[in-house]
């Protein structure tokens, strides 16, 4: 998903469509969220995690050669915040800008009335959202995080750590599970967000995504984001730093983006450096 194309055999966002159709439609993501221009949807309620205190199982954090995916291997859902059952978590991943002598650029796949934030959570989910005017059935939903460059955050220090195992493409390596719930704000902060329908940043960017973009951020220090730019490498080889690897803003086009009815709005960040995390969710039937 890098925006330079440093390969011959790389396609760049712009030339996707010409290689997946589903890239080209109306309905794509990421967005720039106007806040002037959202509408309140008194039907998103806030969220319920189960299973985000304690993890036992040990996670496989991987370099898939466009982004570091960590795998869960024991459950964790999510349920409420207008979803209609339980889902659970099976992997999260990041995305990141760049760092160089030439200092640091965002990296986040959203932003907010133009301004790129420090970092993004994303937990897709299949379900069905019903707001307020609006249905919407879809494969996949996705609940994003913003992050904030300030204090070093210890509670990400141990994956960051392990990051220096899976330098090249197709590395992988076990690692002692965190409580998920340290790695998001506090559930209490989780009741501002905003929703709208989107698809998948990365090809072959299927339409069947309702997104969900918390207010609250995230904070990391700044060499802790700059570890992912400065450590992970698209190649085998170590020749090509991984930095950049987000999909650029999509039109909005006729869609809404709704708030729920907690969504007061914050300052946008100013960090410069963005990593965004998606957690992927898949149905936890019953």
């Amino acid at each position: 998903t890098s925006q330079l194309c440093a390969v011959s055999n790389c396609s760049e966002p712009r030339q996707w469509k010409q290689l997946f159709a589903e890239c080209g439609k109306d309905s794509q993501s990421p967005i720039n969220i106007v806040t002037s221009k959202v509408k309140m949807d008194w039907n998103l309620k806030p969220f319920t995690f189960e299973g985000y205190e304690k993890q036992t199982a040990k996670w496989v954090l991987e370099n898939d050669g466009h982004s570091v995916k960590v795998t869960l291997q024991e459950s964790a859902k999510i349920t409420d915040g207008s979803l209609n059952s339980k889902y659970k978590a099976t992997q999260f991943h990041f995305h990141w800008g760049s760092h160089g002598n030439w200092g640091s650029s965002p990296g986040s796949e959203h932003s907010i009335d133009g301004e790129r934030y420090a970092m993004e959570v994303s937990e897709q989910s299949k379900f069905k959202v019903i707001g307020m005017g609006w249905q919407v059935n879809c494969i996949l939903g996705v609940q994003m995080f913003s992050f904030q460059v300030g204090r070093k955050n210890t509670n990400y220090k141990p994956l960051i750590d392990q990051l220096q195992y899976i330098k090249a493409k197709g590395k992988k390596v076990q690692m002692e599970p965190l409580a998920l719930k340290s790695l998001i704000p506090h559930e209490k902060n989780l009741t501002r967000y905003y929703r709208y329908a989107g698809s998948l940043t990365t090809p072959g960017c299927n339409e069947a995504v309702v997104w969900t973009v918390f207010e609250e951020p995230i904070e990391l220090g700044q060499q802790q984001v700059q570890a992912f730019p400065t450590t992970v490498f698209f190649s085998t080889n170590l020749s090509l730093p991984m930095m950049d690897n987000f999909r650029p803003i999509q039109p909005l086009g006729n869609r809404t983006v709704y708030k729920s009815s907690a969504g007061a709005i914050l300052p946008p960040a100013k960090a410069l450096l963005v990593i965004t995390i998606a957690y992927l969710m898949v149905t936890l039937f019953q």
